[in-house]
């Protein structure tokens, strides 16, 4: 109950975060969303420790962001075609939301990941 709790509310602050984001212009205000399932994306280990994988097969992914729980960028990686792993050393513990865009800057998918 109170992971679902915490959730919801991180769900809140990461739409208003993403809203006040495409309204300054730092990301582009394309609103197209696919599915992952439709191109088959993986990000894995989820939790993850030091890393996380990225089945990225098609090459669908150019760019992958990270956000915090306020919605804020906090790192970002250029994504490369196959799979390829992304280190996450350097980031605190905690909840992070994933973001895979396209050469367009279009999002194809948001993720939850809990990073230990």
């Amino acid at each position: 109950m109170k992971q679902n709790l915490l959730f919801i509310i991180f769900m809140l602050f990461a739409a208003v975060s993403f809203g006040q984001l495409a309204h300054s212009g730092e990301f582009s205000n394309s609103n197209t969303v696919r599915s992952a399932t439709d191109i088959d994306l993986k990000v894995y280990p989820n939790p993850a420790i030091h890393y996380i994988h990225l089945n990225n097969y098609a090459g669908e992914v150019k760019q992958i962001v990270f956000f915090n729980l306020v919605g804020r960028p906090i790192k970002r990686f250029p994504a490369v075609s196959g799979k390829n792993h992304y280190d996450l050393s350097e980031l605190s513990r905690g909840l992070y939301l994933v973001q895979l865009m396209d050469q367009k800057g279009s999002v194809i998918s948001t993720k939850r990941i809990n990073k230990r």
